[in-house]
C-alpha cells in the first residue's frame, strides 16, 4: 500500500505517544535506556495464542523436483524484521522527513490484520520508543513497532513469531510495505522422526568437512534440549537445528504428555548485507532458502534423509538483486559523517580556541564556517596519516599511474619469457624426434 505522507497525528493518539516516549528516552542516559529494556518479556518466546501449531509432513507422491518444491514450500517465516521504507529508499530518514506518518502507516497495517495495540514503552537496538502488537485484547505479543532511532534510521517493524503468527503476518507486511529493507528473517520447518536430530548432526559435520565456506558445526546441550548451528551469528545465512518440543516443555509451553521427543525444528536465519536488504524483503521463504549455495546443498541432503527423495537433487538458484555499490558507499559515508562529524567539529573548536583565544572558551567567538573548514582539514590530515586512500585503492583494484607502467612492463616481460620458453621446448622436441627417426 502506498505511503500517505499527508498524515497529521492526533495530539492524544498512539503515534503522538510513541513520539513523546522517544523524546523522553532521548533525555535519559544510554544506561537508563538499556535498563528500561531489561526485564521485558522476550518476544522470541514460543507462545500458544490463537495461532495453532502445525507439524508439516513432506509429500512423497511427485517426481523429485516436485517433491523438493513441496518440501521447500512447507518452510514458513518464524521471525520477520524490516526497516520501514523511506522516501529516499535508503532506510534513513531524509533531512526534511519525520517519523509520524510512517508510524501511522505501520499502525494502519496492524489494524488491517486485526492486531491490538499494547502500551507504549522503551525501545531497543538504538530505538528510543516501542509498542507491542497483540493477537487479541488479552492475546500474546506477536509484533512490535519501534521508532526514535539515535541515528535517524527509519522506524522498525518486527514480527516475532508465536505459533504460526509470523507465517500469516509476514506475507501481509511484504505486500503492504513496498520498498522495505529486511533486517532479519527466520525460515523454519518442523519434522518428527526417530533419530532425526543425530542423523542431521552427522550429515552436517560431513558437509562442513568438505566445504570450508560453511564453517564448523557448533553444538549446545541444555535443559531446553540439544541444538547445533552452522554459521556465525553475523553470517548472511545461519542454520539452527534443535529439539523443538523439548524447548517448549522446558519453557512450560506444553505439558509433558504432549511433548514429542523426536520433533526437530530446522531453521535458517537470514541477515542480508546492506546492498541486498530491499531485494530480500520481497522473497518468499522458498526463494530465500535457494539464495544460498550451501543451504541448497544441505536441504538436498535433508530431503534424502527424511525420505522425500531417493537421492540428492540439485535445487535451482535464486538470484538476488543488489543495489549499485556506489549507493551503499554513499550511505556508509553519510552515516559515518553523521556519527563522527561532531567529533571532528569539537576537535576543530578546541584547536581554534587554543590558537585564537589562548584556550579561553569564555572569550571565544567562532563561526560555523570556521569550524567546518578546520574540521575538514583535520579529517584530510587524518586520512593521509592513516594511508586510508592507499588502502582503499588496493582494495578496489585501482592502481597509480607509475604502478600501471610497472604492471605493463611486467606483463610484456612475462609474455616474452613464455614465448622464448615455448620456442626452446619446441626445438628440443624437434631434435628428439629427429634422433628417434635416425
Amino acid at each position: 500500500m502506498p505511503f500517505d505522507s499527508s498524515y497529521t497525528p492526533k495530539s492524544d493518539g498512539l503515534v503522538a505517544q510513541l513520539m513523546q516516549q522517544g523524546a523522553k528516552s532521548c533525555d535519559t542516559s544510554s544506561e537508563g535506556a538499556a535498563g528500561s529494556a531489561e526485564g521485558k518479556k522476550n518476544p522470541r518466546s514460543v507462545t500458544r495464542g490463537s495461532f495453532s501449531r502445525k507439524v508439516l509432513k513432506a509429500k512423497r507422491n511427485f517426481k523429485d523436483a516436485e517433491k523438493m518444491d513441496a518440501l521447500l514450500s512447507a518452510f514458513t517465516f518464524d521471525w520477520y524484521q524490516i526497516t520501514l521504507p523511506s522516501s529516499g529508499g535508503t532506510g534513513m530518514l531524509g533531512d526534511d522527513e519525520t517519523e509520524e506518518g510512517h508510524i501511522n502507516h505501520a499502525l494502519a497495517w496492524a489494524e488491517l490484520n486485526g492486531l491490538h495495540f499494547g502500551q507504549v514503552g522503551g525501545g531497543s537496538n538504538g530505538y528510543r520508543a516501542g509498542m507491542s502488537l497483540h493477537d487479541g485484547p488479552e492475546g500474546e505479543a506477536v509484533a512490535k513497532i519501534q521508532c526514535g532511532s539515535t541515528t535517524r534510521i527509519m522506524p522498525n517493524l518486527t514480527i516475532t513469531g508465536g505459533e504460526g503468527a509470523c507465517e500469516a503476518l509476514a506475507p501481509s507486511a511484504q505486500e503492504y510495505f513496498e520498498g522495505a529493507r529486511l533486517s532479519r528473517a527466520d525460515v523454519k520447518f518442523d519434522y518428527s522422526a526417530e533419530g532425526l536430530y543425530d542423523g542431521l548432526l552427522g550429515m552436517s559435520r560431513m558437509l562442513t568437512r568438505s566445504n570450508a565456506k560453511m564453517g564448523s558445526v557448533q553444538t549446545i546441550e541444555s535443559d531446553t534440549g540439544r541444538t547445533f548451528y552452522i554459521g556465525s551469528p553475523t553470517s548472511t545465512v545461519r542454520l539452527r537445528v534443535y529439539e523443538k518440543d523439548k524447548e517448549r516443555l522446558a519453557r512450560d509451553k506444553i505439558e509433558e504428555a504432549d511433548c514429542d521427543d523426536n520433533l526437530v525444528r530446522v531453521e535458517f536465519v537470514f541477515r542480508p548485507q546492506s546492498r541486498s536488504k530491499e531485494a530480500f524483503a520481497t522473497l518468499t521463504p522458498t526463494e530465500m532458502l535457494c539464495s544460498s549455495v550451501w543451504a541448497r546443498e544441505w536441504l538436498s541432503r535433508f530431503a534424502e534423509m527424511i525420505g522425500v527423495v531417493d537421492r540428492p537433487v540439485k535445487l535451482g538458484k535464486t538470484t538476488v538483486d543488489r543495489e549499485p555499490r556506489t549507493t551503499a558507499l554513499e550511505d556508509s559515508a553519510l552515516h559515518g559523517a553523521h556519527q563522527y562529524g561532531g567529533v571532528f567539529a569539537r576537535l576543530a573548536i578546541s584547536h581554534l580556541v587554543a590558537a585564537k583565544f589562548d584556550g579561553s572558551y569564555a572569550d571565544a567567538v567562532l563561526t560555523e564556517e570556521e569550524v567546518e573548514a578546520d574540521a575538514a582539514m583535520l579529517f584530510y590530515h587524518a586520512i593521509r596519516d592513516t594511508e586510508a586512500a592507499k588502502r582503499a585503492m588496493e582494495r578496489e583494484g585501482v592502481a597509480e599511474a607509475e604502478t600501471i607502467q610497472q604492471r605493463r612492463r611486467h606483463r610484456v616481460s612475462h609474455m616474452i619469457k613464455a614465448a622464448s620458453q615455448h620456442e626452446a621446448e619446441a626445438t628440443v622436441a624437434q631434435v628428439t624426434m629427429m634422433r628417434c627417426a635416425a
